[in-house]
């Protein structure tokens, strides 16, 4: 009996997970990233932000300061679409790398 809810428990919390990597490399222009998944019943996105900017910009409504980064940012997430608004804001030169797990 007891193997059996541990088995139930461990479907119900190991879905399909989403990860995937992408670049902005112009942190002077303003874009919007749409990518479909696969992932069945997403609850939470995490946003992993390397790379430079020489000033503030912002991602999904969350201002980030300049400099060097190597940040995490976690979501609610639910839905299979995972949608990144990245807005320059004052960031003029760098390059951001963006690694995603839905």
């Amino acid at each position: 009996m007891k193997l059996s809810l541990l088995l139930i428990l461990i479907i119900n919390f190991s879905g399909c997970t989403s990860r995937g990597k992408f670049e902005v490399n112009n942190v002077a222009r303003d874009s919007v990233l749409k990518i479909a998944t696969k992932a069945s019943n997403p609850s939470m996105l995490n946003l992993i932000i390397q790379g430079y900017a020489d000033d503030s910009f912002m991602v999904n409504h969350i201002f980030l300061k300049g400099g060097p980064l190597n940040d995490t940012l976690q979501f609610d997430w639910y839905n299979d679409t995972i949608i990144v608004a990245y807005k320059s804001y004052k960031a003029k030169k760098g390059r951001l790398n963006f690694t995603y797990k839905l």
